[in-house]
């Protein structure tokens, strides 16, 4: 049963150790307090399996091996033939989530020992950040500037001053903005200047102190922080970072806390005033977007509910004007709040405990709401970039981009809203109905777009892409697409996998979390494609023995017509030659499959996830 093989899927979370850990084994014994320890002794039930460790990508992940596997033993042929035992072996090594180097394998919340906490934060060399923010100066503007202006660069040059030459009077939050904005900055700056080898060294080494920095200043943060504007700003950019470091548990344990400071600040009740235009009213406004958005998202990621509710906004989500009248910043904004409250309704309505207690008749109805709002969103989201290139406002280099990776996310959500529910048809060996792959496709046909226009034109934007839009519905299309092509036995759509896989690999190994996405799915991809080539040679050569068999039998009939009849009189039946036949193998598959919908709904807690994506490994960066 497939929901029972989940039950087996529970491990628990390993602690992090300092910044000088990193990377090596747990030997304490000690588990995640948040993490459930499982008890053989004893039977699960519902409250000792409400929280696993499981976020949505890695469920996905085990239920695409699972499909995997219950193929291969289905046939003993396929577990002795060593091409599929091998490439499946090593799939299910990159699956093991306790391994520090596999591919799931998470980074829980920053801990740091005592003698730590009394260090004094040790900045990257003067020089080199004076030229990092001459260069934010330049004719080009930062990326991180137009996509997260929270902090400008007026504002970051009197921090860095202030960390260099009084320490002492630096907060945490001031150490946290400092680092993150730096730590977003390096990275393109670097890349802008790929030329010069010395430059690319003493970037990467400037990126790892400001990391340990960050890391640093996250333990010392007070729970009962101060009510402020520098400390919400700081919670947003430390959860960007946990997001960007494959931590979601920390990104979810910051945005909270953002949230709630947010609460206490009065931001969620700014009512939209027309005639005024405050600009600390639009700062507080503008950064409460930025929490919801993240809050919004991160509940589908984690299946858990949001900390905002609609309820008890009194600030409209959306900028309450019309499309040409928005600003750059706001026309973005805009697109990324509206997938937001996308995600979150997904969760809500299709995968959250209370909706999986629903008739199949209501999920069918929510599911078609869902899919019609989605539809809807994707629709401005193309209408809107064509309205405000009319308008007449000034021309943002990223707009096509945004645009574009929209239409990734919400083709990716489309996906997982279809999922819900099973393939009603019995007349293909799919476990997905057609919406469900219709819209796996054309995702990946949008990011295979994607791919040629930002891959060698925009290197840093295309590092952006990777880790905030394929990793933002974690790589749904591909996996649902590689369970359609292992039970159909098709090579083409593999092929198409192939096109994912290859652009997937990372424009810098610095970057862990594309290098992780890239060698998840090549383990899928190899260990699929070996099965299927195994399966389709099987099938030519039980076509071949079936036509000798056919010919030999004919001959018979023709010569012998007596011969199909037994002495007593009784007809003689023919050997039931190709009973086990792939096709037949895969149609009970596909009814054993449809018999357990709950493995596919991926609503219960145990399914969409409750802990960290966990891709992360800090110190493999040698690799």
């Amino acid at each position: 049963m497939l929901q029972s093989s989940l039950m087996e899927l529970k491990v628990s979370d390993h602690p992090s150790n300092s910044a000088e850990m990193r990377g090596k084994p747990d030997t304490t014994g000690k588990k995640h307090t948040a993490a459930v320890i499982k008890d053989s002794s004893r039977p699960s039930s519902p409250e000792t399996i409400a929280y696993e460790g499981a976020s949505s990508l890695s469920v996905q992940s085990h239920l695409a091996s699972e499909m995997f596997r219950d193929l291969v033993k289905g046939n003993p042929l396929d577990i002795s033939a060593p091409d599929i035992n091998m490439e499946y072996s090593q799939l299910d090594k990159a699956l093991n989530r306790n391994d520090p180097q596999s591919l799931l394998y998470d980074k829980s919340f920053p801990e740091t020992k005592t003698k730590e906490k009394s260090e004094n934060i040790v900045m990257p060399p003067l020089t080199d950040i004076v030229l990092l923010l001459k260069w934010t100066k330049g004719p080009t503007k930062p990326t991180l500037l137009s996509f997260l202006p929270l902090v400008s660069i007026s504002e970051l040059d009197s921090l860095c001053k202030k960390a260099y030459f009084e320490m002492e009077e630096c907060t945490t939050s001031d150490l946290i903005n400092i680092n993150a904005c730096l730590l977003f900055l390096l990275p393109e700056y670097c890349i802008s200047q790929s030329k010069d080898d010395s430059v690319t060294a003493k970037c990467r080494l400037n990126s790892l102190v400001c990391q340990r920095n960050l890391e640093l200043a996250l333990s010392r943060l007070n729970l009962f922080m101060n009510l402020s504007l520098d400390n919400t700003k700081a919670l947003i950019l430390a959860s960007m970072y946990a997001i960007g470091a494959h931590s979601l548990g920390m990104a979810w344990t910051l945005i909270s806390t953002a949230a709630r400071l947010c609460q206490s600040l009065g931001y969620h009740r700014l009512a939209v005033r027309k005639n005024t235009s405050s600009s600390d009213e639009n700062a507080k406004m503008a950064l409460f977007r930025y929490v919801y958005i993240l809050d919004q998202t991160l509940s589908l990621r984690l299946g858990r509910p949001s900390s905002l509710r609609e309820c008890d906004l009194a600030t409209d989500s959306l900028p309450n004007m019309p499309t040409s009248g928005l600003q750059v910043s706001e026309f973005i904004s805009s697109l990324w709040i509206e997938a937001a409250q996308l995600h979150a309704w997904t969760f809500e309505r299709l995968y959250s405990p209370k909706a999986m207690e629903l008739s199949q008749n209501a999920r069918t109805e929510a599911m078609k709401n869902l899919a019609f709002l989605t539809l809807a969103a994707k629709s401005r989201n193309s209408k809107l970039e064509g309205q405000f290139c009319e308008s007449g406002t000034s021309q943002h280099q990223y707009l096509g981009f945004v645009q574009h990776a929209n239409d990734v996310v919400f083709l990716s959500l489309l996906t997982l809203i279809y999922r819900s529910i099973p393939s009603e048809t019995s007349d293909t060996f799919s476990p997905f109905n057609q919406q469900c792959l219709e819209a796996a496709q054309a995702a990946l046909a949008a990011h295979h777009s994607c791919y040629l226009n930002y891959m060698n034109k925009h290197k840093y934007i295309w590092t952006i892409y990777l880790q905030w839009t394929v990793l933002a519905c974690p790589i749904i299309p591909f996996l649902v697409m590689f369970c359609h092509a292992v039970t159909t036995l098709s090579l083409e759509t593999m092929e198409d996998l192939e096109k994912f896989v290859t652009s997937l690999q990372p424009v810098d190994q610095t970057y862990i979390a594309g290098y992780k996405a890239h060698a998840l799915c090549q383990r899928f991809y190899e260990a699929g494609k070996s099965y299927i080539e195994t399966q389709l040679q099987r099938k030519r050569e039980a076509s071949m023995a079936d036509t000798c068999r056919d010919l030999g039998a004919s001959i018979f009939t023709d010569i012998i017509p007596e011969f199909w009849h037994a002495p007593d009189g009784a007809n003689y039946a023919p050997s039931n030659y190709g009973f086990n036949t792939p096709e037949r193998q895969q149609m009970q598959f596909r009814q054993d499959l449809m018999s357990e919908e709950d493995a596919w709904f991926f609503g219960d807690p145990t399914i969409l996830g409750l802990a960290d994506d966990v891709y992360h490994n800090f110190d493999n960066r040698s690799v």
